[in-house]
Parts: C-alpha cells; structure tokens; sequence
C-alpha cells in the first residue's frame, strides 16, 4: 500500500510504499502516514526502524521466553525418559551381579544403556535450572559430576573383585579417586547453591545431590576398604556373587537418591508444562 510520505530539500514526495520508501530516506528523514500524528523522524518510526539497523532486531522477549520453554521441557521430558531407563538397567545390573554373569557382553551392553541414560537425566535437570528457572550457576556442578560420575559408575557396576584383579585398575586408581573426590565436591555445592532457591522441583534435586554426596563418601570408604584387603588378604571373597540380601540393600542404596531427581523431574513437567504436547 503506497501510504508513505517523506520530506527532502523543504519539499514532499510521496505516497510510497514501504519497499519503494527503503533507500529514499535517511535515519533523519522525516516521515509521515495516516495515523501518525506528526511528522516523525524515521529513525523513530517503529515501522521503518529496521532500515536503518546493521543487525536484525532482537528477539521479542515473549518468544525468547517460549523457545526457553520449549527447550527445557524436550530436555525434562527425556529425562524422565532415561531417568526410568537407568532405575531399570539398575535393576538389571544387580540381578547380573546375583547371577555372577557381570562378566558377559550383555552386562556390558547394560553398563553402556545406563550411563547414556544416567547422562540426559542429569541434563533435564540441567536444562531445567539454566533454561526455565536461569540459574546458571550450578550447571557448572552439574556438567563436572557427568564427567566424574563415569568412571565411578563404571567402576562400582563391575564386580568389585574383578575391578581389583584387573591389572588396568591399579594404572587407573588415581584417577578414580580423584573423580570421587571431585564428584563428592560437587555434589556438596550443588545442594548447597539449590538450597537457597524455592522453586517447583528444587527440593526433590537438593534431596538427590545431598544423598549422592554420602553416597561418595560411602562408596569411597568401601574402595579404601577393598584396596586394603586386596593388599593385605586374599581378594578372592570380594568376586563372590552377591546375595539375595545384599543385591536388596545395594539396589536401593543406588535407586533412593535418583527417584528423588525423577520425582523432581516430574513435579516440574505437571507444573510448568501440563498443556504441552509431548515429544
């Protein structure tokens, strides 16, 4: 529609059209159509501001807000996915080790489903905080007890006995340690950075890092025992299968902190994203 007025050398030109306006008019240039209430600066004119720009216009902050949304719900929604895929391959894992067939290519397909599932889980509560909630600050926790959880879990998934026997252990001992140093660490100051915050979910992922931070302690006090054993008696009991008993009581030790995430996970898709499609 030619609706578009503009003033140069004291004269008028016009009407033009939008496109025909763009090149003939400089940021000073006054304008004028039906609706405005005097001659504008075309600079100022919203429908003309864009001419004048090197870069396009940022986004709206209604759609910045709904791609956060959409973001962080297909992350919170694969990870309450994998979050039931890890309590299941845990459950797997310990029936293996009862059954002493941890030692099989089929334990090890298990291993490799449960860390991939381990890893989005963590991310959905990830995605969560910094992409929803934009708390930034403990994605960095979050990111370090990924890297650090993968050779404890691979470490605590084997057969503690054959862990020990294995002679590529003792080169990589160190490392383990560190990484349940590490991952103790951050597990600490994620619940601490959690704890001043009163949002959907926080409570349940507080309760989940607090948990995993004495869950490092204790697997690391039962490394130091093993080691201790493996040096100064016969290692040999350490690669018994476990029992019934003890399947039981390491099954829910694993299994407590992460319903807490997956409850968590939960709670926040009911409350934030009920009307959402699912993908």
């Amino acid at each position: 529609m030619k609706e578009w007025y503009y003033i140069a050398d004291g004269d008028r030109f016009g009407p033009f059209s939008l496109d025909e306006l763009k090149g003939k008019i400089g940021e000073t240039t006054k304008v004028w159509k039906q609706g405005l209430t005097k001659w504008e600066k075309a600079v100022l004119v919203p429908e003309l501001a864009f001419f004048f720009r090197d870069t396009p216009p940022p986004v709206p902050e209604d759609d910045r807000r709904i791609s956060r949304e959409t973001k962080a719900f297909r992350y919170i929604h694969a990870g309450i996915s994998s979050g039931w895929i890890f309590l299941s391959m845990l459950v797997v894992e310990i029936i293996l080790q009862m059954l002493d067939l941890d030692d099989t290519r089929f334990y090890g397909l298990v291993l490799f489903l449960s860390l991939m599932a381990l890893v989005r889980l963590l991310t959905g509560m990830k995605k969560y905080l910094s992409l929803l909630l934009e708390i930034r600050k403990p994605a960095v926790n979050i990111n370090w007890i990924i890297v650090t959880s993968i050779p404890i879990y691979i470490l605590m998934a084997y057969e503690r006995g054959r862990v020990i026997d294995d002679t590529l252990y003792s080169y990589g001992i160190l490392v383990v340690v560190l990484a349940f140093i590490l991952n103790g660490y951050h597990y600490l100051r994620l619940a601490q950075k959690l704890s001043l915050q009163k949002r959907v979910g926080v409570t349940a992922f507080r309760n989940f890092a607090y948990l995993q931070f004495f869950y490092s302690i204790l697997v690391f006090m039962v490394v130091i025992v093993a080691l201790f054993l493996m040096i100064f008696t016969d290692s040999a009991v350490l690669s018994s299968p476990l029992t019934l008993r003890e399947g039981l009581t390491v099954l829910f030790i694993e299994m407590l902190p992460y319903l807490f995430l997956q409850y968590g996970l939960m709670k926040v898709k009911r409350n934030y994203f009920v009307h959402q499609p699912a993908y």
